[in-house]
C-alpha cells in the first residue's frame, strides 16, 4: 500500500500516479447459448485511465479497441481509434496500458 498521509497535508506526492489500470475478467465459455448483446456486455477487457482519456482493449475480441477524449467527449460517444489525429494519444495510452500490466503481474 501507500501512505496517505502526503495527500492529506496537501502535497502532491513525487511518485503520483497519472493513470489508472481497469480490469474486467470473462469468461468466453460462459457466453454460449446467450444471446449477442449479453456476450457484448460481458466481455473482459484491460483499460488505462488517465485525467484526459480512457483506452480499453478487449481481451475476447480482436480489432474492437475503443479510446475516448474524456473532456471533449464525457460521456464516451465517440470513439476516436481510428481518427488519424489520435494515433499519438492512442501509441502512448497503449503503452501505458502495457506499462501497467507488467507492473501489476497482470495476465
Amino acid at each position: 500500500g501507500r501512505s496517505w498521509v502526503p495527500l492529506l497535508k496537501g502535497a502532491r506526492p513525487a511518485d503520483w500516479r497519472t493513470s489508472v489500470l481497469i480490469e474486467h475478467h470473462s469468461d468466453p465459455e460462459s457466453y454460449l447459448g446467450r444471446s449477442a448483446l449479453r456476450r457484448a456486455m460481458n466481455m473482459g477487457y484491460k483499460a488505462v485511465r488517465t485525467e484526459t482519456h480512457k483506452y480499453i482493449r478487449y481481451t475476447d475480441l480482436e480489432d474492437m479497441d475503443e479510446l475516448y477524449d474524456l473532456e471533449a467527449d464525457p460521456y464516451e460517444m465517440q470513439n476516436l481509434i481510428d481518427d488519424p489525429g489520435a494515433q499519438g494519444t492512442l501509441r502512448g495510452l497503449q503503452a501505458e496500458l502495457d506499462r501497467l500490466l507488467e507492473e501489476t503481474g497482470a495476465p
